[in-house]
């Protein structure tokens, strides 16, 4: 989703907080505000800048949560950036599996002390869903335009090698 959602200025996949924070640290920069002192050269003789204040460091970028991301997918008023990967249309059952996925998914990052019991066939149709999505992305041409060729071809193999799984486990039941 990250991939996807980011932009030409890669601030697509970020909080909107965060987004306003570096829109307002370029714009001081743009007017002068932002001091710089010269480190030495580079190899080509051109001088070299770093931040004179600590006060005048960029923000942080912080990615926006999961839920907001996947809201980002499919809904162009939450886009932050236009220039991006193409809307991704969601249907309710992804929609679902993903709030599926990412509530199981916070029980046991916060994690509390408790029997643990989960069903697969729930876990399968979840991971299906997901994927659709996730195939959706893959198959547009900008979130990895800038893949190597060998982590694209391992991408696709992954996500065919968990398809064959699925599909094994549904001719088993």
């Amino acid at each position: 989703m990250v991939c996807h959602l980011s932009g030409t200025t890669e601030e697509g996949a970020l909080t909107t907080k965060c987004v306003k924070e570096w829109f307002e640290w370029h714009e001081k920069d743009r007017r002068g505000e932002i001091s710089r002192v010269q480190e030495g050269v580079d190899e080509l003789g051109i001088p070299t800048m770093r931040i004179a204040r600590k006060e005048d460091n960029p923000p942080q970028d912080i990615v926006a949560s999961a839920s907001e991301l996947f809201g980002r997918l499919s809904c162009p008023s939450k886009r932050i950036e236009s220039s991006c990967g193409a809307i991704i249309k969601t249907t309710e059952r992804q929609q679902t599996a993903f709030t599926r996925l990412h509530n199981l998914r916070n029980k046991f990052t916060h994690f509390s002390p408790k029997g643990w019991s989960i069903e697969l066939e729930y876990i399968e149709e979840t991971i299906e869903d997901i994927l659709g999505v996730i195939c959706l992305i893959q198959d547009d041409p900008w979130p990895f335009r800038d893949m190597a060729e060998e982590s694209m071809s391992a991408l696709y193999s992954t996500i065919e090698e968990i398809r064959s799984i699925l599909a094994h486990r549904a001719t088993q039941k």
